[in-house]
């Protein structure tokens, strides 16, 4: 089956790049479906221990993206209370 990297580990480096996020359904990814996205290019991440459902899954890896591109320092963070 393969393993995957955190995320968190290689955000840094997939932001300098485009990108395409595909979320399994909550059920996984079946073994065909692996090897085929494996066999395309597709590189398998990880969000952690946890198994979160598939609306969830995509704002995370979303939110540790843009965490990684910077967006929530205090100069990006438009939810900041000195912004108010």
């Amino acid at each position: 089956a393969g393993t995957s990297q955190p995320l968190f580990e290689l955000a840094a480096d997939l932001v300098t790049r485009p990108l395409t996020l595909l979320v399994g359904p909550e059920g996984g990814w079946s073994d065909q479906e692996r090897d085929e996205l494996r066999a395309s290019g597709a590189m398998a991440v990880a969000l952690g221990g946890r198994i979160l459902r598939t609306e969830t899954a995509g704002m995370a890896a979303l939110a540790v993206l843009a965490a990684a591109e910077g967006a929530f320092t205090p100069e990006t963070d438009l939810w900041s209370i000195d912004g108010f």
